[in-house]
């Protein structure tokens, strides 16, 4: 994690977007980290936030735009609305914590737990087919990537991102 994120940051600085002053949150460089682990350590070592983490609502985010950015990395890393309902029924923490709020997947949290249904997930399934078959390059706009960041020995697919990021003239850097 310590060399990926020296290198964001001495990109960054090359790049000058961290001299960047930005008071609106959609403005900021974001960075996409294919890797659930990269995007949920790498707040901790790099200045730049990451697209979507675990734990982005612990960030100061409302839980609809956690969603929306669980939704742009699902779709970005190219899940499908099959592997993601594998993922949530296989009980993917990460991904129904997202999705239905961390009241909903953990009994320890609440004193009124109601476990996920097999309809809720159906219907999150069909939520997130729909967004991605109607994702546009506003979507894309907001926010801004800057930087990928991918593990070697991971096979990501990103060519939804190659797809939409074209047409906006994002030039992005994979690390």
């Amino acid at each position: 994690m310590i060399p990926v994120s020296s290198r964001l940051i001495e990109l960054a600085r090359s790049d000058g977007i961290l001299d960047t002053q930005c008071a609106e949150r959609d403005c900021r460089p974001v960075v996409l980290a294919t890797n659930l682990r990269v995007s949920a350590g790498l707040p901790t070592f790099a200045p730049l936030p990451v697209l979507w983490s675990p734990f982005l609502e612990n960030s100061g985010i409302t839980m609809d735009e956690s969603k929306e950015r669980c939704y742009q990395f699902m779709y970005y890393t190219s899940v499908d609305g099959e592997k993601l309902s594998r993922e949530l029924k296989e009980m993917n923490v990460s991904y129904r914590s997202a999705l239905f709020g961390h009241e909903r997947v953990s009994s320890t949290i609440t004193k009124d737990f109601k476990p996920i249904t097999i309809y809720e997930i159906d219907a999150e399934v069909r939520r997130y087919q729909q967004y991605a078959a109607s994702f546009t390059h506003k979507h894309a706009a907001r926010p801004i990537l800057s930087y990928v960041i991918t593990l070697n020995t991971e096979a990501s697919n990103l060519s939804n991102l190659d797809r939409c990021i074209k047409p906006l003239s994002i030039q992005l850097t994979v690390i």
